[in-house]
């Protein structure tokens, strides 16, 4: 994935600042992720669609093997020792900072508590990186338009509602849970 920093705005750099990120929000989320699998998974899954949502390339990989051992074994299967073998397999252990750093992960967050304020953090600062990149390169589109201006603003419009949704909550949560909810 090219560097969004890199972006050009009618061949100017988009900016020399760095884009919005909240790495210990970042770390938070991947340790409640890993101090307990089956009640967060969901949930973080269900707000934070891609890997890309993560600023640094080692929560990426981090999250993109999460997300695969959810899949694979299911979520009440995944503790320190698979996904440190996991990440060993794709040969992407020693770039995430080795089994070590996984470990201070689950040492970032006491409780899962706060999971909720965690994950609006990531979102938002993903959603203000989408936003910045989208405008260089729309930005960019105007300035190379053929004559189609409506069909342009078509595109702009459904990038930008694209962009909004990701905003509206998807709130995953386990039916049992829901269930326990009503009955009380």
């Amino acid at each position: 994935m090219a560097d969004p920093r890199e972006s050009k705005i009618a061949g100017a750099p988009l900016s020399d600042r760095p884009l919005p990120s909240t790495l210990e929000a970042e770390r938070a989320v991947l340790g409640c992720a890993l101090l307990d699998p089956p009640n967060t998974l969901d949930q973080i899954t269900g707000m934070l669609k891609f890997e890309e949502c993560f600023y640094s390339p080692a929560h990426q990989r981090i999250y993109k093997a999460l997300i695969d051992l959810r899949r694979d074994l299911g979520p009440g299967k995944i503790d320190l020792v698979t996904l440190s073998e996991y990440l060993q397999r794709k040969n992407w252990l020693d770039d995430i900072g080795g089994s070590e750093y996984l470990a201070t992960l689950i040492g970032v967050v006491p409780t899962t508590a706060n999971l909720d304020k965690y994950l609006e953090l990531v979102l938002d600062s993903h959603i203000l990186r989408r936003l910045i990149t989208s405008c260089a390169d729309i930005t960019s589109r105007c300035y190379a338009a053929d004559d189609n201006v409506p069909d342009l603003v078509d595109r702009v419009e459904q990038e930008i509602m694209s962009i909004s949704q990701m905003r509206i909550s998807h709130d995953v949560q386990p039916i049992g849970r829901i269930l326990d909810e009503a009955f009380a």
